[in-house]
């Protein structure tokens, strides 16, 4: 994730804006109703490797690593928008340890929205 949010500030014109809609919810639960959209945070790194596929392929972060990851480039965020999600649904789940040190409230973000300017001239 981190060399495409840097090749997409990269290509930004000083005058434009990226604007990135971010679905953080396990596709898998769209169709399978047994799982909830959090069902993939139980899984270890490994686990998901053999899980995920390129098919469908699925990003695990959670938003605030996409505000980590633009902060840690240097990319101002001009606006953002999350979706709360169910915490009591995290709650219910295993968490891999992986994701443990998160607050029930940053996982549950189902949806977000980041919106950033293009670099300052000079």
């Amino acid at each position: 994730m981190s060399a495409i949010i840097t090749e997409f500030n990269r290509v930004l014109k000083v005058e434009g804006t990226m604007s990135h809609f971010i679905d953080m919810s396990d596709h898998f639960a769209h169709f399978d109703s047994s799982i909830s959209i959090y069902n993939f945070l139980s899984f270890s790194t490994t686990e998901w490797s053999l899980i995920d596929n390129d098919i469908q392929p699925q990003n695990r972060m959670r938003f605030i690593d996409y505000i980590n990851l633009y902060e840690s480039k240097n990319i101002s965020i001009q606006s953002q928008k999350t979706w709360p999600g169910d915490p009591e649904a995290v709650k219910r789940i295993k968490l891999d340890q992986g994701f443990r040190n998160y607050t029930v409230d940053d996982l549950a973000i189902s949806h977000g929205y980041l919106v950033s300017a293009g670099k300052r001239a000079g």
